[in-house]
């Protein structure tokens, strides 16, 4: 079975992100495909799966989660060499600005986790937020989506948390943002509802 979670394109080149499951095998790994050709990031020890890409140049960045001893740590493959982010237990999102790499996801423990952000590697907390799952990087100014601890859709500009109001559908109360994009016209969010 096939999850693909993440999209990117570079040039005429499109990448997808995402995990293959074999029920068979009883295992998952992260997985990225280049114009549909897949290749598997993780080595077949550890279950693994892939949430977000990013291409910069001639790099590839891929985030995600290895799975290990019966512990999760936030994983970001550069190229397809992984790296574990401090702290972490998921990574959902990346984007490149310049020479700087943030990634969204989570940090402490499955049973106690808090949203956080990486740049560079080093984790900042985001106050109130049970994960990031999006991150978009404007100027000066980092944006951050996700979900509180109470089960609300937030949105973080530089560590200052903005709570987002019910749906304008009326379909039920945004409960997670999914997707968050910012330029000089605003910040634009996707998410979804109960």
């Amino acid at each position: 079975m096939l999850f693909r979670s993440s999209i990117a394109v570079h040039g005429t080149d499109v990448y997808v992100a995402g995990t293959v499951t074999s029920f068979s095998l009883g295992t998952d790994n992260a997985v990225y495909w280049k114009n549909g050709v897949s290749t598997t990031l993780d080595n077949v020890s550890n279950d693994s799966e892939a949430w977000g890409i990013a291409v910069d140049g001639n790099d590839l960045y891929v985030v995600g989660s290895v799975f290990n001893n019966n512990s999760v740590h936030a994983t970001y493959w550069k190229n397809g060499v992984p790296a574990t982010l401090a702290g972490g237990i998921v990574a959902n999102a990346i984007v490149v600005n310049g020479t700087d790499v943030y990634i969204a996801g989570s940090a402490g423990s499955v049973n106690n986790s808090v949203a956080a952000y990486w740049k560079n590697g080093v984790a900042t907390t985001l106050q109130g937020g049970f994960v990031a799952n999006a991150i978009a990087v404007n100027g000066n100014d980092v944006y951050v989506g996700g979900t509180t601890i109470d089960g609300a859709a937030v949105c973080w500009k530089n560590g200052v948390a903005t709570m987002l109001p019910n749906s304008a559908a009326g379909s039920g109360t945004v409960y997670s943002v999914r997707g968050i994009a910012a330029n000089s016209a605003g910040v634009f969010v996707v998410g979804s509802t109960p």
